[in-house]
């Protein structure tokens, strides 16, 4: 039932199923709605490094870092202490990084998003962004449902669509969020060899995620 609060093995093996031609390392970020451990028995973890919630992935000399906002018995959303010094460790270290998290990390240009939608403790990464901002080549999150994209404090800031909601960009209206007639796809992102980042719509067949 893809309405549940939590996802069950049989979603993940669909998934796994839809991404298993893939020629490259799958990834995976548990969301608010995942069961991060029956998500690691479906996606075997590629991740090079995995502590106290961040995990690493070195890609053509760029460090793909993923940030885990799932504290506590609920997502909700919060970065525990460890997590928090974990990150300043990985950047420390890192030359350039791809930051990614299920809930947004930055304030962003909408009330909504910021006061219920994004992770609630994220003043206490503010002075860490800032400190190795010029080593941060991007950020990306989800949870919003929607294709957003930013420049928050030099750091360049992209929310990536859902499938069921796709590309529509009105970020988050009044009244509740309903299916568009946008197409569904994804985001594409390329490196180039000097490090630089192009994130790039690509669309599938189809109106919306009802076709």
């Amino acid at each position: 039932d893809w309405r549940s609060d939590v996802c069950s093995s049989d979603l993940y093996e669909l998934a796994m199923e839809f991404a298993s031609e893939i020629p490259v390392p799958i990834l995976t970020i548990a969301g608010n709605h995942d069961d991060p451990k029956l998500m690691d028995e479906v996606f075997p973890n590629k991740w090079k490094t995995r502590k106290d919630g961040v995990s690493t992935f070195s890609f053509h000399g760029v460090d793909l870092i993923a940030v885990d906002v799932r504290t506590g018995p609920e997502a909700v959303g919060e970065l525990a202490p460890e997590t928090i010094k974990a990150l300043e460790e990985v950047l420390s270290q890192s030359t350039g990084a791809l930051i990614f998290s299920h809930f947004p990390l930055f304030d962003l240009d909408n009330e909504r998003i910021n006061t219920g939608l994004s992770t609630t403790n994220r003043q206490a990464l503010e002075p860490i962004l800032e400190r190795y901002r010029d080593k941060i080549a991007h950020c990306f999150n989800g949870h919003l449902h929607i294709w957003a994209s930013a420049m928050v404090g030099g750091v360049p800031v992209t929310a990536t669509p859902s499938a069921s909601f796709s590309f529509s960009l009105e970020p988050m209206a009044a009244d509740r969020e309903t299916l568009s007639d946008a197409p569904c796809g994804y985001l594409l992102v390329g490196i180039g060899a000097d490090g630089s980042v192009t994130v790039r719509p690509r669309f599938l067949p189809g109106r919306s995620g009802l076709d």
